[in-house]
Parts: structure tokens; sequence; C-alpha cells
């Protein structure tokens, strides 16, 4: 399986982002983190899961027209 493709930042749109094991947290815990900003998203128990959430932009799914 590929691995999926990691979004930019959504507050600061920069581009150097990664995947990190949280060592802090019990268990499998990771989270995607900017390097610019310091900011670090969503944490889950997988890398896939935690770049999923982290790719999620509020109203992403919203539809384009009101019905």
């Amino acid at each position: 399986m590929p691995a999926a493709t990691v979004r930019s930042c959504p507050f600061c749109a920069h581009d150097r982002v990664q995947v990190h094991q949280l060592e802090d947290q019990p268990g499998d815990a990771y989270a995607v983190w900017c390097e610019e900003c310091d900011t670090h998203g969503p944490v889950d128990t997988s890398e896939v899961a935690a770049v999923f959430k982290w790719n999620m932009r509020y109203g992403h799914e919203a539809p384009s027209t009101l019905e």
C-alpha cells in the first residue's frame, strides 16, 4: 500500500510536515507535525489515520451548492 500524501499545513500553508510517533503518549500514538509553525494535528493510533485526520479540512466535504 503506498504511503498517503500529507497535505500542507492548514495554518501556515507550509509543506514541511511529517508524521511523528509521540513517545509521551501511552501505546501507539502518531500525529502530523508542521516544522514551520510548530503545530500538530489530531493524535491517532496509526500513521495512516493521523495523516487522514490531518488532511481533513473544515467544510471539505460540504456541497458546493445549497439546496
